[in-house]
């Protein structure tokens, strides 16, 4: 059942986007306008605020249940950063131009960010590199230096032991080692 509109019906004007599976790269906008009486109307896409130079497709203007109308406008566009796709319509229910915008999102990651996160990864990897090669000059540097649970030992024997071999052994080992290999002084 259709009701019939006896004064004008202001439409809604609103872009939807849609990719286009053959081309990737492409996107189709649909401008719908909708609600509005009479069926009379004007509309246009716009990039940039300039009237698109290409191929507009356009709906019949179709009947709503309630009385009022409804219609689409359609291009097919490559997106680019910093355009702006706006769908104007002129309708006697409004003195102003009634207008929806689109404009593609700015994806900065795909493009700059796999090479921000590479690089921080190298330069993580650099820093933990240089502070393990620092820690093994600095150990090294000292020759070898006992830890702190290990004490120098100073062998001249032959009996060698497997501590004495190595020069290192346990701190509690290296001085019952050393008492063992220290001759006693003999009274003159």
């Amino acid at each position: 059942m259709f009701v019939l509109h006896s004064s004008a019906a202001k439409p809604s004007v609103n872009i939807t986007v849609h990719r286009l599976p053959s081309k990737k790269e492409l996107l189709l906008l649909i401008c719908r306008m909708d609600g509005f009486y009479p069926s009379g109307f004007n509309a246009t896409w716009l990039l940039n605020g300039d009237e698109v130079e290409q191929e507009v497709l356009s709906s019949s203007v179709l009947p709503n249940m309630d009385g009022t109308f409804q219609s689409t406008l359609q291009i097919t566009i490559t997106p680019r950063s910093g355009d702006a796709y706006s769908c104007q319509m002129e309708h006697s229910s409004s003195p102003d131009k009634l207008t929806a915008t689109w404009a593609p999102k700015v994806r900065s990651w795909p493009e700059h960010g796999y090479v921000s996160g590479i690089t921080i990864g190298i330069v993580g990897i650099m820093f933990a590199l240089a502070g393990g090669i620092g820690r093994w000059r600095g150990s090294h540097a000292r020759g070898s230096e006992p830890g702190p649970s290990q004490s120098r030992v100073n062998t001249h024997s032959d009996a060698g032991s497997s501590y004495a071999d190595s020069g290192v052994c346990m701190q509690g080992e290296a001085e019952q080692l050393y008492m063992e290999q220290t001759p006693n002084p003999t009274p003159a």
